[in-house]
């Protein structure tokens, strides 16, 4: 099934998955704790503890704008044969418009 997900860590980069959610190559993410259950209380499970590096070929997808975002916290790192396409950024100021 696709899935359109933002790429947080490329090969070479340093992922580590803790208690505490995610760090790309030191700094911690926010909002990326993992959860053991979904909010239909289906079991989750992280892809791996502790650090990895990306290996070539390999990135690590992660949303932070969803708490419950399923992405490579979850089933790990995909390989690039599998992108079918990539976009770019879609909001580049730090300006949001009333109500947002």
């Amino acid at each position: 099934m696709p899935l359109i997900k933002p790429v947080a860590a490329v090969a070479g980069d340093v992922v580590a998955i803790t208690e505490d959610g995610v760090k790309i190559n030191g700094v911690k993410v926010p909002h990326t704790q993992v959860y053991t259950e979904d909010p239909k209380h289906r079991p989750l499970t992280a892809a791996f503890t502790g650090t990895r590096t990306v290996p070539k070929g390999f990135i690590f997808v992660l949303s932070n704008y969803t708490l419950l975002s399923y992405d490579s916290r979850y089933f790990g790192m995909i390989s690039v044969e599998n992108v079918i396409e990539a976009g770019g950024p879609f909001w580049t100021t730090d300006w949001k418009p009333e109500g947002f």
